[in-house]
């Protein structure tokens, strides 16, 4: 057995190196324009709703604990007749903003 061109037993195989790509360009700014958002009235709204909501006092936790102690003490009491008034007047207002959705 004869060996021939030994010197390209070692060598690894290198491809062409590929050709770098194009760099890429910004865009020239146009003549500049004075950048401007608007924002819509119902954004104005919904953020008035938002700060109002954030500015509230976190009095909740405290009315809760103060009817826990007064139910314990059994100073208060409310009697079954104004829950099921009140559960009503909720539902039978949940349903007529189903029928008329776009009413306040």
């Amino acid at each position: 057995m004869r060996i021939e061109d030994i010197a390209s037993i070692g060598s690894t195989h290198h491809p062409e190196p590929e050709p770098p790509a194009p760099a890429l360009r910004r865009a020239a700014p146009a003549a500049r324009a004075e950048d401007s958002a608007e924002i819509s009235q119902r954004a104005r709204e919904v953020q008035k709703a938002k700060d109002a909501i954030l500015a509230l006092p976190e009095t909740r936790e405290a009315r809760i604990a103060e009817i826990r102690a007064r139910l314990k003490r059994g100073e208060y009491t409310i009697s079954s007749r104004d829950i099921a008034d009140r559960m009503f007047d909720e539902l039978t207002s949940l349903e007529t903003s189903d029928e008329h959705p776009n009413q306040p």
